[in-house]
């Protein structure tokens, strides 16, 4: 979404790598001069700006930038999947922060990151990365993410006897939907739920349930 904008107020193709710098170290001084030097208009200078600098709750955040927003291409995919996850129980955990960038070359849609309290830096990081798809000679969509397990092992986890509560299998005839509903039903109360098509063999749960349908069946109890 930030690339489109850029591209709809006419950043120099030259400049984008130093402008998306910029924002990642959030330096707007040196952002404005780029923008200036570029000939780009005060109008959008001013666009770019706001956008850049505002972070926040979708609910804070999203009405304000839907005025400014809402010609680039991007925009509706963008405010639907933040909608979509504020819907869901980890609403309350959502940020936008348009300083999250990473390589503009690799990845062409939405990047996040993931953290966890008592940790100074992310634990996850990913995005959508269509472009690498096109260059591998197909024609699908692609979004994925990584976890740095060697940030995790710094939290303290000698009082945790299970990495989960609950581990949820599903199949192929399970949709998106219907797992991340039941997903969002189980982690009621504060459940820990991680989904997976196999049995995992190296993760300690309290619980194996299996979706069927809309119900759950319980396999397995510790």
């Amino acid at each position: 979404m930030l690339s489109d904008l850029i591209d709809c107020i006419g950043v120099p193709r030259e400049k984008k790598t130093e402008l998306f710098k910029c924002i990642g170290e959030k330096n707007t001084h040196e952002l404005l001069r780029i923008c200036r030097t570029s000939d780009i208009t005060d109008t959008d200078i001013e666009v770019l700006k706001t956008v850049v600098t505002t972070a926040g709750k979708p609910s804070e955040v999203l009405p304000k930038l839907s005025l400014l927003l809402a010609n680039v291409p991007s925009w509706n995919g963008f405010e639907r999947i933040l909608r979509t996850l504020e819907e869901s129980t980890i609403g309350d955990c959502v940020r936008i922060d348009f300083s999250v960038v990473d390589d503009i070359h690799y990845y062409n849609g939405i990047v996040f990151k993931g953290f966890i309290n008592g940790l100074p830096a992310g634990v996850l990081s990913g995005g959508q990365y269509d472009k690498l798809m096109q260059k591998m000679k197909r024609q699908s969509g692609a979004i994925g993410f990584a976890v740095y397990m060697d940030m995790l092992e710094r939290l303290d986890n000698t009082t945790n006897e299970y990495d989960v509560d609950i581990v949820l299998l599903y199949d192929n005839s399970a949709t998106l939907d219907s797992i991340r509903r039941k997903i969002d039903e189980l982690r009621q109360g504060g459940t820990r739920v991680f989904a997976q098509r196999e049995k995992p063999e190296t993760i300690r749960y309290k619980q194996l349930m299996k979706l069927c349908g809309n119900e759950v069946e319980i396999l397995e109890n510790a």
